[in-house]
């Protein structure tokens, strides 16, 4: 968008501040669905577990998927009870979930919670400055993620190792260990001749 000129061309104020453009690009999302899963085979399926694998945890009796991502975690192993859930530490509740019987796929829910939505702001500022006839300078100033938003990264989804019938939770299960990088601005100047 081109900002109207304001101040008389040719003058001191109309040189630098008139034939300024702006743009900017609005980026929103709602959290893309998960599945918690387990580290090892439990099912007995042929497919490996880890992040890429199909075996899920138990959703206690009397848990709703919802609890599971609101609210606080009710506590378990290393987790205390009234940590509150949806946090960079803590995404969803491990302590929601127990170890399924070998040869069953878990009955946890696929896709029923919501990883970290993402919400960012660009702008960018750009200047033509004619120096002559065949000269012209461009000054661009662009700011990315302007509100300086923490937009998280994804949590660890693998809630139990599931080596045996009884364990806790691992330590990683709900961490989130990245994020969107954090406000930057860079400042260019393109001469063309």
């Amino acid at each position: 968008y081109r900002l109207p000129d304001t101040f008389t061309p040719g003058s001191v104020a109309g040189a630098l501040l008139n034939t300024w453009q702006v743009a900017t690009i609005v980026q929103a999302t709602s959290g893309q669905p998960f599945t918690p899963g387990l580290m090892t085979n439990r099912s007995r399926s042929g497919v490996l577990g880890g992040q890429a694998g199909i075996d899920r945890p138990d959703l206690i009796p009397g848990v709703r998927p919802e609890d599971v991502t609101t609210g606080v975690s009710r506590g378990c192993g290393n987790i205390k009870a009234g940590t509150p859930v949806r946090t960079a530490d803590l995404w969803f509740d491990p302590c929601a979930f127990t170890i399924p019987q070998v040869g069953t796929l878990g009955n946890a829910p696929r896709n029923a919670f919501r990883l970290p939505g993402y919400s960012r702001v660009d702008l960018s500022f750009m200047k033509m400055i004619p120096l002559g006839r065949s000269v012209r300078t461009e000054l661009r100033v662009e700011v990315f993620n302007v509100l300086n938003r923490v937009n998280l990264g994804i949590p660890d989804r693998i809630v139990y190792g599931a080596l045996t019938n009884v364990e806790n939770p691992l330590v990683t299960a709900g961490l989130i260990t990245t994020a969107d990088a954090a406000r930057q601005a860079q400042l260019s100047v393109r001469l063309s001749f």
